[in-house]
Formats: C-alpha cells, sequence, structure tokens
C-alpha cells in the first residue's frame, strides 16, 4: 500500500498539467460585439479537452449569473482543416464555481500531441453586465485521474 501512495505521488510531481487540470492557455475576452481572436496550440498528451469561459467573481458569495446562461459567442477548433468542435452556448456542458470564479464549459474535443489546433472565436452581440468579471477563455485537460 506504501508503495502504491508513494508512486502516486512521484508520479504527481512529474507530471503536474494532467494531475492539476493546469490551463494550456487564457485569453482574456471582451463581450462587446464584434470581439475576436484567433489561437493556435498544441497540446502536451493525449487526452479529452474543455474550452471554458471563466468569470472572476466580484464577490465571493454571488455567483456570476450570466455564466450559467446562454452566452454570446461562437467558436470553432480545428486540426487539419478538420472541425474537431464547434457551436455557441446554447446548452450548459458542465460548470464550476468557487469563491473567486464561476467557470462555463462550452466545448469539449479530443487532441493528440504533435498537431496543431486552431480556434477561432467571436462575440457576436454585446454582453456588458459582465465586463467587471473580467472573462477568460481557458483550453483544459478533461480528466483529472488521467495522470494515474
Amino acid at each position: 500500500m506504501a508503495l502504491v501512495l508513494l508512486a502516486m505521488v512521484a508520479t504527481s510531481c512529474l507530471n503536474p498539467v494532467r494531475r492539476g487540470y493546469a490551463s494550456l492557455w487564457e485569453q482574456p475576452i471582451s463581450f462587446e460585439q464584434g470581439f475576436s481572436f484567433t489561437n493556435s496550440f498544441t497540446v502536451p498528451f493525449a487526452d479529452r479537452y474543455e474550452v471554458q469561459v471563466a468569470f472572476q467573481r466580484t464577490n465571493p458569495h454571488q455567483s456570476v449569473r450570466e455564466a450559467m446562461n446562454e452566452l454570446p459567442i461562437q467558436f470553432t477548433v480545428t486540426c487539419d482543416g478538420t472541425t474537431v468542435a464547434e457551436g455557441d452556448s446554447p446548452r450548459r456542458l458542465g460548470t464550476t464555481c468557487s469563491v473567486a470564479e464561476d467557470t462555463r464549459v462550452v466545448a469539449r474535443f479530443q487532441a493528440e500531441p504533435g498537431k496543431t489546433y486552431r480556434i477561432v472565436f467571436r462575440v457576436p452581440s454585446a454582453l456588458p453586465s459582465v465586463a467587471a468579471n473580467k472573462p477568460i477563455v481557458r483550453l483544459r485537460a478533461v480528466r483529472k485521474s488521467s495522470w494515474l
């Protein structure tokens, strides 16, 4: 039992990206009509990844209501000319809340190292009520237990 625990601790120190849901990248965004960005990225290991939109809380005891509702976004993630994820935010794939931020998952997709992925992100209509919440888009690995 102690040997298994020691192996788990050693492995977690060697691979902190998988263990801690580390973000591969984050991009500040603005919910102003017409805001957009394009980002190319690679991933460090084969796994499922999430595109998330996160909002900082201005009050740790009050959630950012807009994070739970439909967001005015459109996005596409491609690899070698093939779409691997796309959409807007009519349905929630998942949400997380903490005293610091509220996060909404807008896409999940499988990715592999050695390939280049591209995200195109656009805000078609304004949502000024979240400006104080410093929204970001981030990419994270999905499975925390994938390092085991």
